[in-house]
């Protein structure tokens, strides 16, 4: 029984579970979005620190403006993690997650241990 040769061209399919991508008019993929600007390189040598970046950026681009327009995004995501960015600017990266041990729980009643020091008095003397 002869087999019939297998054609060497041909399409060549993606791995299963990788998405597609819709081709360009060209029939190649461009992962540039459509209206990305054209953005020259810098002239100047960047800030030394962090802080006179920002300010760098903000006499460019009102940076405030721009904040509360992705907190009034219609992207769900994107108003959380923004939200979420300035409650980590006011409190810290940590400050939901404390784990300081100088933190006492409250109890509400008689404390459990008689010989705690802030226990109230059971005489009620101060």
């Amino acid at each position: 029984m002869k087999l019939a040769q297998a054609e060497r061209e041909g399409k060549r399919l993606p791995p299963l579970g990788a998405a597609s991508r819709p081709p360009s008019s060209n029939g190649k993929t461009s992962r540039k979005p459509k209206d990305a600007p054209e953005i020259p390189p810098g002239l100047d040598p960047l800030p030394a620190d962090g802080a006179s970046f920002v300010e760098a950026v903000h006499e460019q681009v009102d940076l405030i403006e721009l904040e509360v327009s992705l907190l009034k995004s219609e992207d769900e995501k994107i108003r959380q993690r923004e939200l979420a960015y300035l409650h980590e600017l006011k409190y810290g990266k940590i400050a939901a997650f404390s784990t300081d041990d100088d933190i006492r729980p409250i109890v509400f009643g008689e404390p459990l241990d008689p010989l705690d020091p802030v226990a109230p008095d059971p005489d009620g003397n101060a």
